[in-house]
């Protein structure tokens, strides 16, 4: 089966990067107009901007963490794709990996079943995770 890639959204992330600088410059404006004015006259003013300069870094902190993690969740997911094959005169269940032209109700021509060698049912289809490749949440 083939497989095929996910294209990563670069326009996505420019805008992502472009949106994270333009919060830090401001923040660092604010910080040091805020910094800067301590000494001054007007203490309202320049607690104001030192408080705006601290939120926009932390905004940017926030920006800069969820792009990395919407990066690292467009990886490529790989799924094992399983038959479940029954012995029809047992009852012996068998699980195989998957082969182009299995299809549910089909005879198994090269899989017998290990207990009385007869021909093998196809009963289910299905996918899983590899183990050690679940999601994290």
């Amino acid at each position: 089966m083939s497989e095929e890639k996910k294209k990563v959204p670069i326009g996505f992330y420019l805008l992502w990067i472009a949106s994270l600088a333009g919060i830090l410059i401001i923040s660092v404006v604010f910080l040091y107009l805020g910094l800067t004015s301590l000494s001054g006259g007007n203490m309202g003013e320049s607690i104001l901007n030192v408080v705006m300069g601290i939120a926009g870094l932390g905004i940017a902190a926030k920006v800069g963490y969820d792009m990395l993690r919407t990066r690292m969740s467009f990886k490529e997911e790989t799924f094992e794709v399983l038959s479940e094959l029954k012995c029809g005169n047992c009852g012996e269940k068998i699980v195989r990996e998957f082969k182009e032209g299995d299809f549910v109700g089909a005879v198994s021509e090269g899989d017998k079943c290990p207990k009385c060698q007869q021909p093998a049912l196809i009963v289910n289809i299905y996918s899983r995770t590899p183990k050690g490749k679940e999601k994290k949440y």
